[in-house]
C-alpha cells in the first residue's frame, strides 16, 4: 500500500460525505450512491475502522443484518478495545435477536468507552440501550429461554464483564470444585491436581489457582456411564463430594472403588466395555485411548522459557551458558535470527499460538484481557484435532483459559508461577505426564517463568546467590516490567546464571526423551517469547536485538544445523506443522514456512514492534543489511492507534537511521526509505487513524 499522506484530505472529504449522505436515505438511488462512494474510500484505506462503520448503516438501512453482522465482526477482529466498533457490534446483535452477544457488546462498548473517557460512547447512552434489550427479552421470549438468557448475562457479567476483567487465574477467586466457561462458553471443571496436602490432617485446602495448582479437563456430570470399545483407555474421574463409591462392572465382575478426596481428577485404567455407576453424581472425564496412530509422532514437546533472549547465547555461548540444551539441539536446528512479533508475554505468546502478529491478534493491553481470534486455529486445535492427547502445563497468567488457551487442550496444570510452578516443579510435573501419556501420540506444553525473577526484581534462588558477589547484588531498579526497563550489567550476570539453572534442570526432560525415543518418533521445540530491556543500551533503538532476536530451537526433523534465516514468530505454527506433516487450514495468518523448513522463499524482513498504549509506538524492520527504526512521534491511543502522519522516522547525521548488524549506522537511498516506511505503514494499516 503505497500511501500518499497528502491525500489525506481528499479522503476525509470523501468520508465526510458519506456521513451525511447517510443520515437522508430515502430511495434505492441514494444506496447505490453511496455503495460507490464507500468503495471509492474502501480503495485507499481498506482497514480505516470508520468505513466499517459507514458500511454497518448501510446494510442495517436495506435490512441485511447478515452482511451488516459480518461487517461489524470484522471490525471487532481489527480493534476488539475500540468502543464505537462494540457498540456497532451490539446493535447488529440486537437487531438479530442475538440477545446474549448484544448484551456482551453494548457492556464492552460501554466499559471500553469509561475506560478511554470517549465522549461519543457517553453521548449514546448505553443504559438505555441495555434497558430496551431487558424489554424485548422479557416481552419476545418464553419464559425458560428468557431465564436461560438473563442467568448467562448475569454470570458473565459476574465473571468480569464478559471476560474483559477475568482475575479467576490470578487471584484468591474461587476456582476448584467449580465448572469454568471460556470466553467461548466452552466448559471444564477445576480440580485440585495434588490431593497430598488434603490427606494431611484433613488440612483445608484453598480453592483458588493462585494458592493451590489446578486440573481442567472437559467433563459431563452424571450418574452412570457405558462404554463400549475395542481397546483399552483411562477414565479421569473427579467426585464433588468425599469417599464416593463407583461401582465398576466388566462381564459377570463388579469392582467397588472408592475416590477418597474430592474435587480432584483420578485416573482408572478400563478395559473397552464396561459400565460404571456411582453413588453421587460425579465428573466424568472424556475417555483416553490408549493407542498410538503410527503415523503420528509419539511424543511432540514444546519448551516455552519466557524471556530467553538469543543476545547472551549467539556466537556459541549457548555451548558455555545451556550446555545441556545446546548438545540437545545440536542434532536439529538452531534458528539464530528469529524475532519476536512482540516485546512482552501477552500478546507475544498470541502469536505462537495463531501465526498473526500483533496488529492482527490485537492482544495489547495489560489491563483489560481479550482472547485469541475464533476465526483461527490455534496450534494445539492443529494437534488435537490429528489424534494427539494434548497438555498445557505452566504457571504463566498471561496464557490461562481466561485468554483462550484452553483451545484444543485435553489436560490444563497451573498454578500461578509467583505461587507455584516453579523451575522445581514444572520439570517434575512434565515428566510425569509424559510418562502418564506414554501410550498415545502426545502433544505437551510446557512453560518456565524463572527468568521473569531477574527483572521483577524477586529474590534469586540461593544456588544463584551463592555465584553472585555483593557488587553484583547491587541492582539499581526494581519492579519496572521487564519491558521497560534500563541497561543493567548486574541484572545481566543474574540472568545468565538463572539461564545455566534453567538448562540444568532441562537436562532431566532431555535424558527422558533420548532414553526413550528415537529421533524420528520426536519433535521438540524450545522458544522464547521476548528478550530484555536490560539487555538494552542506552544508545540503542527501543527494538534492538536484545528485546527482539529470540531464543527458537528444533529438533525431530529432517534438517539439522544452524538456520541465518530470518523468522518471525508468526512462522512457529507452520514450522511446527510441517513438522508433524499436519496441513494447514486455508486461513489468514501471518505465519509462512521458511525456506529452510520446505517453504518457497525466504522472507525479506521481519517486523518486531511494541504497541503500548500511552507509549510511542516502536518497531524494527529486520533484514540481511540491518535494522531500519521506527518511532511514533506522539503515544497510541487506548485501543492502539496512531494517526497516519504520525510517524518519526529515525534519522541521524548519517542520514535516514538503519543500524547494520554490527551496531553501525547505514545512510539509505531515498527509495529505500519510502520502501521502509510503506512496509511499516500497510503493516500498521489496521491501527492507524486515517483523519
Amino acid at each position: 500500500m503505497n500511501v500518499n499522506i497528502k491525500g489525506n484530505l481528499i479522503m476525509n472529504l470523501l468520508k465526510k460525505e458519506v456521513e451525511e449522505k447517510l443520515q437522508t436515505v430515502e430511495s434505492k438511488e441514494d444506496i447505490e450512491r453511496l455503495q460507490k462512494l464507500i468503495n471509492k474510500y474502501k480503495e485507499k484505506y481498506l482497514y480505516d475502522l470508520d468505513l466499517y462503520a459507514m458500511e454497518i448503516t448501510l446494510f442495517l438501512i436495506q435490512n441485511n443484518l447478515k452482511k451488516a453482522r459480518e461487517i461489524a465482526e470484522i471490525a471487532i477482529q481489527i480493534n476488539p478495545y475500540n468502543a464505537e466498533a462494540n457498540y456497532n457490534l451490539a446493535i447488529v446483535c440486537e437487531e438479530q435477536e442475538d440477545y446474549i452477544e448484544s448484551y456482551r457488546y453494548y457492556l464492552l462498548a460501554r466499559h471500553l468507552g469509561f475506560c478511554e473517557k470517549n465522549m461519543k460512547i457517553f453521548n449514546l447512552n448505553i443504559n438505555e440501550c441495555l434497558e430496551r434489550l431487558w424489554k424485548k427479552i422479557n416481552s419476545k421470549l418464553d419464559s425458560d429461554k428468557r431465564v436461560e438468557i438473563t442467568n448467562c448475562i448475569q454470570r458473565k457479567f459476574e465473571e468480569g464483564i464478559f471476560g474483559l476483567k477475568d482475575g479467576r487465574f490470578y487471584s484468591i477467586i474461587n476456582v476448584i470444585g467449580q465448572i469454568y466457561e471460556d470466553p467461548y462458553y466452552n466448559k471444564r471443571f477445576v480440580a485440585w491436581y495434588d490431593n497430598r496436602k488434603r490427606l494431611l490432617l484433613e488440612q483445608k485446602m484453598e480453592l483458588n489457582a493462585l494458592e493451590e495448582k489446578v486440573e481442567l479437563r472437559e467433563v459431563e456430570l452424571k450418574n452412570e456411564l457405558k462404554i463400549d470399545r475395542a481397546e483399552s483407555i483411562l477414565l479421569p474421574i473427579a467426585s464433588p463430594s468425599p469417599n464416593n463409591i463407583y461401582k465398576v462392572k466388566y462381564e459377570d465382575k463388579i469392582y467397588n472403588i472408592t475416590q477418597i478426596v474430592e474435587n480432584h481428577f483420578n485416573y482408572y485404567r478400563l478395559p473397552g466395555k464396561v459400565s460404571i455407576s456411582t453413588e453421587k453424581e460425579v465428573y466424568f472425564g472424556k475417555p483416553i485411548l490408549l493407542k498410538q496412530d503410527p503415523k503420528n509422532k509419539k511424543l511432540v514437546l514444546t519448551i516455552f522459557v519466557d524471556g530467553l533472549a538469543w543476545k547472551v547465547l549467539k556466537n556459541d555461548k549457548i555451548k558455555s551458558l545451556m550446555p545441556n540444551t545446546a548438545k540437545f539441539f545440536s542434532k536439529g536446528v538452531i534458528c539464530s535470527n528469529a524475532f519476536a512479533t512482540a516485546d512482552w508475554t501477552y500478546p507475544s505468546l498470541a502469536t505462537y499460538a495463531t501465526g498473526l502478529d500483533m496488529t492482527h491478534h490485537m492482544m495489547i493491553r495489560s489491563d483489560l484481557f481479550m482472547c485469541l481470534p475464533r476465526d483461527v486455529t490455534l496450534l494445539t486445535e492443529y494437534f488435537k484435532k490429528n489424534g494427539y492427547t494434548t497438555a498445557k502445563i505452566d504457571g504463566d497468567w498471561r496464557s490461562t483459559p481466561v485468554y483462550g488457551y484452553s483451545r484444543g487442550v485435553d489436560r490444563i496444570i497451573y498454578q500461578h508461577q509467583w505461587a507455584g510452578m516453579r523451575l522445581e516443579e514444572v520439570i517434575p510435573d512434565v515428566l510425569e505426564h509424559l510418562e502418564f501419556m506414554k501410550e498415545t501420540n502426545q502433544f505437551v506444553y510446557m512453560g518456565i517463568g524463572d527468568l521473569h525473577d531477574v527483572a521483577d526484581g524477586i529474590e534469586l534462588p540461593a544456588s544463584i546467590q551463592s555465584k553472585l558477589s555483593l557488587e553484583e547484588r547491587i541492582i539499581t531498579e526494581k519492579g519496572v516490567t521487564s519491558v521497560k526497563q534500563d541497561y543493567d550489567e548486574n541484572k545481566i550476570k543474574a540472568y545468565c546464571k538463572v539461564i545455566t539453572k534453567i538448562d540444568l534442570y532441562l537436562n532431566m526432560i532431555y535424558e527422558y526423551i533420548e532414553k526413550n525415543y528415537k529421533d524420528n518418533e520426536i519433535i521438540v521445540s524450545l522458544f522464547s517469547d521476548h528478550g530484555q530491556g536490560y539487555l538494552i543500551k542506552p544508545e540503542e533503538h527501543f527494538m534492538a536485538r536484545g528485546r527482539s532476536n529470540v531464543t527458537l530451537m528444533f529438533r525431530g526433523g529432517d534438517r539439522k544445523g544452524i538456520c541465518d534465516e530470518y523468522i518471525s514468530t508468526c512462522d512457529y505454527l507452520p514450522i511446527m506443522c510441517k513438522l508433524a506433516n499436519i496441513s494447514l487450514e486455508k486461513e489468514r495468518i501471518d505465519g509462512k514456512l521458511p525456506k529452510y523448513f520446505g517453504g518457497e522463499s525466504e522472507r525479506e524482513y521481519v517486523i518486531a514492534e511494541s504497541i503500548h498504549p500511552g507509549d510511542p509506538y516502536y518497531a524494527g524492520v529486520f533484514t540481511k543489511k540491518g535494522m531500519f527504526c521506527v518511532t511514533s512521534k506522539e503515544v497510541t491511543t487506548f485501543d492502539g492507534r496512531i494517526p497516519i502522519e504520525d510517524f518519526k522516522w529515525e534519522n541521524n547525521s548519517l542520514g535516514w537511521n538503519m543500524i547494520d548488524c554490527d551496531g553501525k549506522q547505514l545512510k539509505l537511498e531515498e527509495k529505500e526509505i519510502e520502501k521502509y516506511k510503506n512496509i511499516i505503514i500497510e503493516h500498521m494499516a489496521g491501527n492507524l487513524i486515517y483523519d
